[in-house]
């Protein structure tokens, strides 16, 4: 958010920050979800 606004980021330079983000968030997701599921 901060590039974006206020330092004026353009959205492809904005892609790779967000990529990253949506990956490490996607992948910790997975291991909850595995984790619960294992849970009695």
């Amino acid at each position: 958010m901060e590039g974006g606004i206020w330092r004026g980021f353009t959205f492809t330079e904005m892609l790779l920050p967000c990529g990253v983000l949506l990956a490490f968030g996607s992948a910790f997701f997975a291991l909850g979800v595995l984790m619960l599921r294992r849970t009695p």
